[in-house]
């Protein structure tokens, strides 16, 4: 059996990895084929039972993502103006100018065969508040997932289709219709969430009280997340398996004495099946008013099979539990290897199970080892999906755990509890956790203020795979020869560089923004950014696309910061950046509100770093604003290799670029104004004549950019256009000549991330 499921977790992981699904009759093939392989086994080698199990659980993932990739909005409905009726799933957020939300179609009101199974919408200045559970009717305009696609960024495409969520959109400013109000476990919970808002006073404390009370996390502000996520305590904010666990704990504590008050019971039954009964009954009803998310759902799962195991009297080794609940989680959600999430809980567990001995040790003392292994434990993960090492975090968590554990998540129970019978008792019962609340985040603010988050590089594989490696050898219990030599594998967590450009090289990447323009040049110990993208809403550029960009490549600070012009979507990140990393300078082509002190571009300012020049080619003069005053920036190697990154230049400066008679040629361009029909002028791309032009654009962008008759004049010379929604970041390398080095949405292509038709 061991094998069989080691199969089939093995299976489902290979699908995540594929770039398209394989075809569904070969799917139900491997389906129908795994149990005969499972019975050969029986009589053969191992080899078969992993086989089968392969089989199987590559056919149920793969029927599992096609069934869900057949929801997905249809090319020819994208754009277009579609009447809906659906459920407002989950608790909507209001950002304050607009409120942010899922629906579920109804079938019946859907204009095609499958209906999206979730739509995650936007709605600008809505009638009134939405509420969870409500019905409503508006037309919509929607979008296929598609996200930013850059080296070391969110992957917002696999988040998504992780989230059910099948297309993107907003509410059209027409006629809406409510159609019901609030029901099922939705409007529960959002009820809840109004009736704490009542009970306790604004703040912090009670943002984090409806978070573990109902997963209501809107109102915790990014000053809160950034304390929890820098003391490594962020896990906390999550109903998951520890507030789940605990809930049935205290249900299966309380379940288990009430039945030994009673003969007659305890004759009918054992104690321990009443105990696990009233244990599922409290966790699972805490986790249908946190809404039944991934966390959950899987703590859960696991409960069930630890409490299957204990009922049964089975003596299971540690690879038994982690393989047979891994294994169940799997099947009944083959899309949960997507998420973070599921790897840290379960490295978490196996850490603790392989620790499991030192308990031997003294009660604080195995206890204290155990908080601070796991704490030590999780940072090969951390550092593989968050790319940040928080240094406090085993002191922070050997607080904050069993603070939130006993103090915080009981009186959130209690006062669930009480709150539908007795609201005044339910409320001094939340204030007080509320007030423990308060404590430990001044006591995490203390170890913030004095603790560091490590910023690290993209690491590769073998990186990870060592450090996990060197953990479960630190974890093992007893003493064994060399078993201390085992933490060398951790160091190259913090000590593995990405390799930079050689002497005379530049490394230019062109970011995946959207509808903007974002450019890093690296040389070998100098870093430049050229433009910062859009801002949109609560996020921008800056933080989505280039410092995931700049960290991934272990770039800690910027020498020289340039934004050709005042444009929203040139420099909207600006501000995140020069918040974020120390600066040298700042050059503009106009006033920017977010760097007052920087400099202006003028043309003749040039610098050289490890042997590659950099030089200003436009404006002559200042005082321009806005296209026209963009900041002309050329890159040269040592041995001649060019780049030019002209911002928003329109055609009338272009041709005082021209005049000027400085050398234009390079081999890569970034088409200015992201190849609209203003620039580009015939004799511009004449006199740069490039290998290769680069059209920074977004998905389906309402302006129709790049436009084809610029492309084809690009063409018309030889250039090989690229399009950063197609491709995803690119990053080329300057040196003898020029170099495609990546395109990250191509060169890692996955079954789940959408096309480039």
């Amino acid at each position: 059996m061991r094998s069989i499921l080691a199969g089939f977790i093995a299976g489902v992981l290979l699908l995540h990895q594929l770039p398209e699904l394989p075809p569904e009759l070969l799917l139900w093939a491997a389906a129908a084929g795994a149990p005969v392989l499972a019975a050969l086994a029986r009589t053969r080698t191992r080899t078969l039972r992993l086989a089968a199990g392969c089989l199987l659980g590559l056919a149920t993932a793969g029927l599992h993502a096609g069934w869900a990739l057949a929801h997905r909005l249809p090319p020819r409905l994208e754009q277009q103006d579609i009447a809906v009726k659906g459920r407002v799933d989950g608790l909507p957020r209001d950002d304050g100018y607009r409120t942010v939300f899922y629906l579920v179609p109804e079938p019946g009101s859907w204009p095609g065969e499958q209906a999206p199974r979730r739509l995650r919408l936007s709605w600008y200045d809505p009638p009134q508040p939405l509420a969870a559970g409500q019905r409503w009717a508006f037309t919509v305009r929607l979008k296929r997932p598609h996200g930013l696609m850059n080296p070391g960024g969110f992957d917002y495409e696999r988040w998504l289709f992780a989230a059910s969520v099948d297309a993107v959109g907003y509410v059209r400013p027409a006629p809406a219709r409510l159609l019901g109000r609030g029901a099922g476990m939705d409007g529960v919970r959002g009820a809840v969430s109004r009736r704490i808002d009542g009970l306790l006073p604004p703040g912090q404390g009670r943002a984090v009280v409806k978070a573990l009370a109902v997963a209501d996390r809107r109102g915790i502000d990014g000053e809160t997340w950034r304390l929890f996520n820098d003391t490594g305590t962020g896990h906390l904010l999550a109903i998951s398996g520890l507030h789940v666990g605990l809930a049935g704990l205290l249900g299966g504590l309380l379940a288990g004495a009430a039945w030994r008050c009673s003969a007659r019971l305890c004759r009918r039954a054992p104690a321990r099946l009443a105990a696990v009964a009233g244990g599922f009954v409290l966790a699972g009803g805490y986790a249908l008013l946190a809404g039944l998310g991934l966390p959950t759902r899987r703590a859960l799962l696991m409960a069930a099979v630890a409490a299957g195991g204990w009922l049964g009297r089975r003596h299971w080794r540690v690879a038994d539990v982690l393989l047979l609940a891994l294994a169940a989680v799997l099947a009944v959600d083959p899309l949960a290897p997507l998420g973070a999430g599921l790897w840290l809980s379960f490295w978490a567990v196996a850490v603790l199970l392989v620790m499991g001995s030192l308990r031997g040790a003294g009660r604080l003392r195995g206890w204290l080892g155990m908080q601070l292994g796991v704490s030590v434990a999780l940072f090969p993960l951390t550092a593989s999906w968050f790319g940040r090492l928080p240094l406090v975090s085993p002191l922070a968590n050997a607080v904050a755990v069993p603070a939130v554990s006993l103090l915080v998540v009981p009186p959130v129970l209690l006062g669930l509890a009480l709150l539908p019978i007795a609201p005044g008792p339910a409320g001094w019962v939340l204030h007080v956790a509320a007030e423990v609340v308060g404590v430990l985040m001044q006591g995490l603010a203390w170890l913030q203020a004095r603790g560091a988050v490590w910023p690290l590089p993209h690491l590769p594989l073998w990186v990870v795979t060592g450090a996990g490696v060197g953990v479960l050898c630190l974890a093992v219990p007893g003493r064994w020869p060399g078993r201390m030599a085992a933490a060398i594998w951790l160091l190259p967590i913090v000590m593995w560089q990405p390799p930079r450009p050689a002497a005379g090289e530049a490394r230019v990447t062109v970011a995946d923004v959207g509808q903007g323009t974002a450019v890093v040049v690296e040389t070998r110990t100098h870093t430049l950014v050229y433009d910062t993208g859009p801002k949109l809403g609560r996020m921008d550029a800056g933080g989505a696309a280039l410092l995931p960009v700049l960290k991934s490549r272990g770039r800690r600070r910027l020498d020289r910061l340039i934004v050709s012009h005042a444009d929203q979507d040139h420099a909207g990140g600006a501000a995140t950046l020069l918040h974020a990393l120390p600066v040298g300078e700042v050059l503009s082509g106009e006033p920017i509100p977010s760097a007052p002190g920087a400099r202006r571009c003028r043309a003749g300012q040039s610098w050289r770093w490890d042997g590659v020049r950099f030089e200003i080619v436009y404006p002559a003069r200042t005082g321009l604003h806005g296209n026209v005053a963009s900041c002309v920036l050329r890159v040269v190697s040592g041995a001649g290799a060019a780049a030019l990154l002209p911002g928003d230049l329109p055609a009338r400066g272009e041709q005082r670029l021209l005049a000027a008679g400085r050398p234009l040629d390079s081999a890569l361009l970034v088409a200015p104004h992201h190849g609209s029909k203003s620039s580009s002028s015939p004799a511009f791309v004449d006199a740069v004549n490039p290998r290769e032009v680069v059209f920074s654009a977004g998905y389906r962008n309402r302006y129709g950019l790049p436009a084809p008759d610029v492309v084809r004049r690009y063409t018309a010379i030889g250039a090989r256009p690229r399009e950063t929604w197609r491709s995803g970041a690119l990053t080329y390398v300057l040196g003898r000549g020029l170099q495609l080095a990546g395109r990250e949405r191509l060169d890692h292509p996955r079954y789940y991330r959408a096309g480039t038709d």
